[in-house]
């Protein structure tokens, strides 16, 4: 079997957070990493208040998979899924702040702390 090399830049720390992340709900301090829908939209806030999702304004989209989620906010918009009203906050790979729709993500969402 041959041993997979890593980028020398990421050294052996980096390979191991690989590894993590490459699990599904690890938590990596206050993030969880989850399995997601490559190309999910992530959605702004309702005005200056980041506490509420606004379904109408992408800000971004998240085409990295595992991505890593910081919370979750339910009795929002509807979404539909298992958790009809789930929402969760993260950052979208164009840097943005935004909340996505818990339907993109193939991960439970449970084990995320509540916002």
């Amino acid at each position: 079997m041959r041993r997979r090399s890593w980028p020398a830049a990421w050294g052996r720390d980096g390979a191991q957070r690989l590894r993590r992340r490459q699990l599904l709900g690890v938590r990596d301090g206050i993030r969880t990493w989850c399995h997601n829908v490559s190309g999910a939209a992530v959605y702004g806030s309702i005005g200056n208040n980041r506490r509420y999702p606004d379904p109408t304004t992408v800000v971004g989209h998240m085409y990295s998979n595992p991505s890593w989620f910081y919370c979750k906010l339910d009795n929002q918009a509807w979404v539909g899924g298992p958790h009809p009203t789930r929402w969760v906050l993260t950052v979208a790979d164009n840097g943005q702040l935004g909340w996505m729709k818990d339907t993109a993500i193939y991960s439970e969402t449970n084990p995320l702390r509540d916002c």
